[in-house]
């Protein structure tokens, strides 16, 4: 939980993955981007003013930084090179 925001992720029937945002109403729920992750479920572990952290909940790598202020989705292997 965020600001009054809920944050999860839920699989599609046809394997997607997808990062969704609620404030409790069906007009406040929204999908906000889908992670491409080959293997394993992803899991939100943190929530902070301006990013999600998603983890590997098979391995517990961290795979993704969701930044909620720009509604970027960026690979962590990516940021630190």
């Amino acid at each position: 939980v965020n600001n009054g925001k809920l944050y999860f992720t839920a699989t599609t029937k046809t394997n997607l993955t997808k990062i969704w945002m609620t404030d409790g109403t069906i007009g406040g729920t929204r999908i906000l981007t889908d992670i491409p992750l080959e293997n394993g479920t992803p899991i939100i572990t943190d929530s902070y003013d301006k990013f999600l952290i998603i983890q590997d909940e098979n391995n517990g790598n961290i795979k993704y930084i969701y930044n909620l202020l720009e509604n970027t989705l960026s690979e962590l292997n990516s940021l630190v090179q």
